[in-house]
């Protein structure tokens, strides 16, 4: 079974720590990288310092994620189908998949399909980009 696999949460190994790290990494990004998963994200202009810190965090099993603004959570919520707002609130409160299903009462399969459906939505929906700069900005 592969590492995607199990950042999908389809094995029972523990899903590896994921930082995100890309030149494309400014606030549009936060909330589908919390979706997919991911602990961190590191923009690839950072010096590596700031790199290094940031996989120091995360292999302490700390979130190296910034703060998600209330203006990239409501176009995220505008882009989603309303039966899984419960499913991005959970997720960006980094509550773990096995609670999510046992709060929300669903399957593992059916809490896979969602955040894929969920992934798929935010991709295809631009999100502002004066929310993405207001997250980066702060």
């Amino acid at each position: 079974m592969g590492w995607l696999d199990r950042l999908k949460g389809k094995s029972d190994a523990p899903a590896p720590a994921v930082v995100l790290y890309s030149a494309f990494a400014d606030g549009s990004l936060i909330v589908p990288a919390i979706v997919a998963g991911a602990d961190g994200i590191v923009h690839k202009g950072v010096p590596a310092l700031e790199l290094f810190e940031a996989i120091r965090q995360v292999a302490r099993g700390h979130s190296a994620l910034p703060p998600a603004s209330a203006a990239l959570l409501d176009a995220a919520a505008l882009a989603l189908e309303p039966e899984d707002l419960p499913i991005l609130g959970l997720l960006m409160d980094h509550t773990p998949l096995t609670e999510i299903m046992a709060t929300l009462a669903i399957e593992r399969v059916e809490l896979n399909r969602r955040v894929h459906r969920m992934l798929q939505a935010l991709r295809s929906k631009a999100v502002p980009r004066h929310a993405a700069q207001e997250t980066s900005a702060a």
